[in-house]
């Protein structure tokens, strides 16, 4: 009995190992791959609530130690100080066991809120990319379409120039034809003028009627008179 009572503080140093060891193991699972400054607030709280319940563990772990130590000692000696040690340390423990719950409790809370925020962090993180790609695609529609556009533009203005090139070409040929047609035509010809024509219309065809009739009825006069 002696000897095992003796290896109890060997026991209580694996035992504490063992309860860190855990504790680690929890917290690597709950920490997130993603951060924020929620994030890192909750895993600071959790990391911190991790610890306390490790301690907490550790220091119960070692008071039920005492506790064992202390029961072994008063059953073995039955003295009155040997049975008060042994009350206290059960009193210790059973303080030490509150204390555990208590830190358990936070501990669970502050992987609640952990967790919570690291699944808040990984939607703001989906909707980040989400909108990252809509924006990698707007850019590169803008660009394609900038591209196509100046295609079109080169497309078109081929086309037109070819159009407008044809259009001008038979402009020119006509006006060409017209012009050589102008060139051939002979010049007109200019009609006599005849001396008739160079009169005055007042005078032509306008006959000499002679002396007035006065002088002659004078002249008869004269003649009957002799």
């Amino acid at each position: 009995m002696q000897g095992d009572l003796q290896q109890k503080p060997h026991e209580r140093l694996q035992l504490n190992v063992l309860v860190q060891a855990s504790a680690q193991r929890q917290a690597k699972k709950v920490l997130p791959a993603v951060t924020s400054p929620e994030v890192a607030k909750a895993e600071a709280a959790f990391t911190k609530a991790s610890d306390a319940l490790a301690k907490s563990k550790e220091r119960l772990a070692a008071a039920r130690t005492r506790v064992a130590l202390s029961s072994a000692k008063a059953n073995k000696s039955r003295s009155s100080s040997a049975k008060v040690s042994a009350a206290k340390a059960k009193g210790s423990a059973a303080a030490l066991a509150d204390k555990v719950k208590i830190a358990q409790q936070k501990y669970l809370e502050t992987k609640t809120r952990l967790a919570s925020a690291v699944k808040s962090a990984k939607a703001a993180e989906t909707t980040a990319k989400a909108y990252a790609v809509v924006e990698e695609l707007k850019t590169g529609l803008a660009a394609k379409a900038n591209q196509d556009l100046a295609s079109a533009v080169e497309v078109f203005k081929a086309r037109w120039l070819k159009k407008r090139a044809a259009a001008d070409g038979k402009k020119l040929q006509a006006a060409e034809k017209k012009a050589a047609r102008k060139s051939k035509r002979k010049p007109a010809k200019k009609k006599p003028v005849s001396a008739a024509a160079g009169k005055s219309p007042a005078k032509v065809g306008v006959k000499s009627r002679g002396r007035p009739k006065k002088a002659a009825t004078g002249r008869r006069r004269s003649s009957k008179a002799a």
